[in-house]
């Protein structure tokens, strides 16, 4: 008995590493399929802006967010160390990338050679518009649903390692009924003893296996799953006219800087103390969720009306303007918000955190350090025909100012 209840620990805690390598891979998974939409945004206006300087930074940041993908790609298909995945793909997870009907690496494939083409061809031009338009229709009808296939299949397997974990519970809670039962027959005394502390340990354990499956380990904040978890609930609160909600995706300005100046420690210590500003700021019935790295999520919820997200995303750009003081040393940063709210017409929640993406790319393209709104206006998506991410298309309307001052004192 005393060996089954240890068997059962040791298998409690090898899933408790599954299950961290799993909220990572639901992570890199939802961020690849976010910089997919990304990509195709920058590739409309690199093909259609005749701004030869805006332009050129267009296409710098194409580069970047292209070369962004493929890391993510390669480290869900492959492992990558400095992602923490181990590359071990499960059957179901091969099927999506390597299924002949509907082969996902050869999408993503297609995808990238498309936008290497366009980025090597002449931009105005009418083939880089026909480029263009065709990578936004692979984007939008193919590539996306098989991404989102991606982020479900890691979800699932993260819920089957809860359900595994369930079932070592109900051994060990046999096992300490036997154990205790010799007990009560004064047999086994030290046997029933060494059993109720393992029996207590895999409780914590199940404990800590909960938590850290929904929360950032980091700063405990929920996580991206929690985040999906929670959001079905929230949009359906929000299609409600009378209280409108709005998603907020942040970006914090000059963090990499910290970073590199003051090391990966101190860089966590500012992630901890910006979630304890989020929280500190956000009102009763709001949610924050870190998505990783220096990027977060914030959930509005019953606004009283359509504009109220305003004040809170003025109160968030300035609260992190504000210094932080790291192991002794003063650091400056500041934060990019793009909001997408309900009211503009969208409620399904990807098609909003894709609106807040969207704005978000406008805050950091207008010089960072303020807040950008999706707007249904046109862009020159439009004129392709065929704008990206539905019936509607991104311009924004600039509200806060930059900071003073950002990077490390």
């Amino acid at each position: 008995m005393a060996l089954t209840s240890m068997l059962a620990f040791a298998s409690l805690q090898l899933l408790i590493s599954t299950q961290e390598e799993s909220g990572r891979l639901i992570n890199v998974s939802g961020r690849q399929r976010m910089l997919s939409q990304r990509i195709t945004l920058l590739a409309t206006e690199y093909a259609t802006d005749a701004n030869e300087p805006r332009r050129a930074e267009t296409r710098r940041l194409l580069a970047q967010t292209v070369s962004e993908f493929r890391s993510a790609h390669r480290a869900l298909t492959q492992g990558d160390a400095s992602f923490g995945i181990r590359g071990k793909i499960s059957p179901a997870m091969r099927e999506i990338y390597e299924d002949p009907r509907a082969p996902l690496n050869e999408y993503i494939s297609e995808f990238l050679s498309k936008v290497d083409a366009l980025m090597a061809g002449p931009p105005g031009a009418a083939d880089a518009l026909v480029q263009a338009r065709e990578l936004s229709r692979l984007a939008r009808y193919v590539l996306l649903d098989r991404l989102n296939d991606v982020v479900t299949q890691y979800e699932r397997e993260a819920d089957a390692q809860v359900r595994v974990i369930e079932r070592l519970e109900l051994v060990v809670f046999i096992v300490t009924i036997f154990a205790l039962f010799g007990e009560g027959l004064f047999i086994f005394r030290p046997l029933a003893r060494e059993i109720t502390e393992r029996t207590e340990q895999l409780q914590r354990a199940r404990d800590q296996l909960s938590h850290s499956a929904t929360h950032d380990e980091l700063t405990g904040l929920p996580n991206r799953r929690h985040l999906r978890e929670y959001a079905s609930a929230w949009a359906a609160r929000s299609r409600d006219r009378e209280r409108p909600g709005a998603v907020m995706q942040l970006d914090l300005d000059g963090f990499k800087r910290v970073n590199d100046t003051l090391g990966h420690g101190a860089g966590d210590e500012l992630l901890r103390q910006v979630a304890d500003r989020l929280r500190e700021e956000l009102r009763e019935g709001d949610f924050v969720a870190r998505l990783g790295g220096d990027e977060f999520v914030v959930l509005l919820a019953s606004m009283k009306l359509p504009g109220d997200y305003a004040p809170v995303a003025e109160r968030l750009v300035e609260r992190l303007r504000q210094p932080f003081t790291l192991d002794g040393q003063v650091a400056r940063i500041g934060a990019s918000i793009g909001v997408a709210a309900t009211a503009e017409g969208a409620v399904q929640f990807d098609r909003l955190m894709s609106h807040a993406d969207l704005a978000l790319y406008e805050a950091k393209r207008r010089g960072k350090g303020n807040w950008q709104l999706f707007r249904s206006d046109a862009t020159a998506a439009d004129a392709l025909g065929d704008p990206p991410f539905g019936d509607a298309t991104v311009l924004t309307e600039e509200v806060s100012v930059a900071p003073d001052e950002r990077g490390a004192a």
